[in-house]
Parts: C-alpha cells; structure tokens; sequence
C-alpha cells in the first residue's frame, strides 16, 4: 500500500507533533510523514519542525493545509492527522482489506 502521512499543524504545537511522529514511527510501517503549519508561524519554530520532519508553510485554512500536503507527498494515499493525535495500533493491517488495486 503506498501511503504517508500528512500531519497538519494548524496551532504549531511542536510536542504535539513530536508525539505523533513517535505514534507514526511506532505504529506504521515505516511510513514518510511531513508536516503543513500554517501561514503565521515563525521562521525559528518552523526551523525547529524541520529537525522532526520535513515541514512546509501553507495558508491559514484547514483545506490549505491539506492542499499544500498532498502536493508535497510523493504517495497516492495519505492519512490526515492532526499534531498531537496518536495512532492506534495496526491500523495499516485494518484498513488494507477496504484498498482496492487499481490494476
């Protein structure tokens, strides 16, 4: 299954996304994962989320946040999570019987 994840960072909280980087790491398959902080952040917090994980600066709505992400991903499927969530386990295993192949 070809899927990342898209972490979307709307209040640039950088421990809530710590944690759910740490949630991806721990309960994917080593999965890519980036994340879209919106358009008020400031040059040294966005520095310190590209330490964690390649960080890019949308607009200030959700839907360009999102935008933004699917743009930067390089997979055709993408889970939505918001900075702070945690993953559950298997989720990956769950959800693979509702994929079809495009083939």
């Amino acid at each position: 299954m070809d899927v990342g994840f898209i972490i979307l960072c709307p209040d640039k909280n950088i421990s809530g996304l710590k944690t759910t980087l740490n949630s991806i790491k721990n309960n994917s398959y080593n999965r890519q994962s980036l994340t879209v902080v919106g358009s008020n952040v400031s040059p040294t917090e966005l520095q310190s989320m590209k330490e964690l994980c390649p960080a890019y600066k949308g607009k200030d709505t959700i839907t360009s946040l999102i935008n933004t992400g699917m743009k930067k991903l390089k997979h055709d499927w993408a889970f939505l999570v918001f900075s702070g969530s945690r993953l559950q386990p298997y989720l990956e295993r769950k959800i693979e019987p509702f994929v079809k192949s495009e083939k």
